[in-house]
């Protein structure tokens, strides 16, 4: 499951908070673009990546 968030970081916490877990940094999906993810895992061990833009828009023109 992906979910778009505006505050990474934020929705990270409150998913450690709720019981899950991060499971990576903070990463940079293009370098040179305000782009990134942080993947977490739910309570029952149900990955959730948290994208800091669509798909549609993160990798639609990876030089645009």
């Amino acid at each position: 499951m992906c979910v778009i968030a505006e505050d990474l970081e934020q929705k990270a916490e409150e998913i450690v908070a709720a019981g899950g877990k991060r499971r990576s940094d903070r990463w940079n999906t293009w370098k040179g673009k305000p782009y990134h993810l942080i993947y977490c895992e739910d309570p029952y061990g149900n990955i959730i990546e948290l994208y800091s833009h669509s798909t549609a828009v993160m990798y639609a023109n990876k030089d645009g």
